[in-house]
């Protein structure tokens, strides 16, 4: 009864900040606000009644005020590295096989395509759009709480199809070429084909199932679509799972977070370092 009682209260207090455009993760960004405030305040005490009373500057108490301002910046510096630099993320789901795995540790980049501030949704100023086969972080359009990981495989005003078939992409009538590739470190079900997919300049490593009917999803029809201005089309590079743009449709640039940027740790069996590196 009580954990039941504790999960609503959860939710309430979720949905509560969802209806002010604030979603879960800005609590720690709400946190660094007012701590770094609280300090700078405290530090300001400090200086005013340092000049007050002269005698001041030996009591306990400015003892106890004059590091504010080391604090001040340490705080700040945190929330200032987290709304505009890079964000902390853990992976939880094996969409993105091989370059992300379960148990992944990795930063987001939140610089690459836009300058965002703290508890902001939509950003200040857009440098440029994401790059086909850049892993995103996005606010599902449906449920901007819902946040998520994909691939970006169509740009902004190409036709996209995809052969459920067969597994292929098409962009502007052009598929995208896959080739056999290496199941070494990769765990798959049988009727699992690991493939290279090919996207210009770069490649990727996609799974799918050999024989069977991919699933095509919602809001892509057989005969393909094209993707509106200012948005972007995603899969998931294991093409079997849902819920990528297939099932939910484009995602909005604005709705676009960050880059998946850099594996730092994975605990997926025990703390490990050996998938440290850059995000494929």
């Amino acid at each position: 009864m009580t954990d039941t009682y504790n999960y609503g209260l959860a939710q309430n207090i979720i949905h509560l900040f969802n209806a002010v455009g604030l979603y879960p993760k800005d609590l720690i960004e709400i946190l660094l606000a007012l701590l770094s405030l609280f300090f700078l305040l405290a530090f300001v005490m400090h200086i005013v009644l340092v000049r007050r009373n002269p005698d001041y500057e030996y009591s306990r108490f400015s003892t106890f005020l004059w590091p504010s301002h080391h604090l001040f910046a340490f705080f700040f510096g945190l929330l200032f590295i987290r709304a505009t630099l890079f964000e902390p993320h853990y992976i939880s789901r094996d969409t993105l096989v091989p370059a992300l795995r379960t148990g992944d540790h990795i930063l987001l980049g939140m610089f690459q395509y836009a300058l965002r501030l703290p508890m902001m949704q939509a950003p200040v100023f857009v440098f440029a759009g994401p790059q086909r086969g850049d892993i995103v972080y996005f606010a599902n359009p449906e449920a901007p709480e819902q946040m998520d990981f994909f691939r970006i495989i169509g740009l902004p005003g190409e036709h996209v199809r995809y052969n459920r078939r067969t597994g292929e992409v098409y962009i502007n009538g052009n598929v995208l070429l896959q080739t056999i590739a290496n199941r070494q470190g990769l765990d798959t079900n049988p009727g699992i084909g690991v493939f290279e997919e090919h996207l210009g300049e770069r490649s990727i490593i996609i799974t799918k199932k050999d024989k069977a009917i991919d699933r095509l999803g919602a809001w892509l029809p057989d005969d393909g679509r094209e993707v509106p201005a200012g948005h972007y089309f995603g899969l998931y590079d294991a093409r079997y799972k849902c819920c990528d743009s297939r099932e939910i449709g484009v995602i909005a640039l604005k709705d676009i977070k960050g880059k998946a940027f850099f594996i730092y740790m994975n605990e997926s069996s025990g703390i490990s370092f050996n998938r440290n590196g850059l995000v494929q």
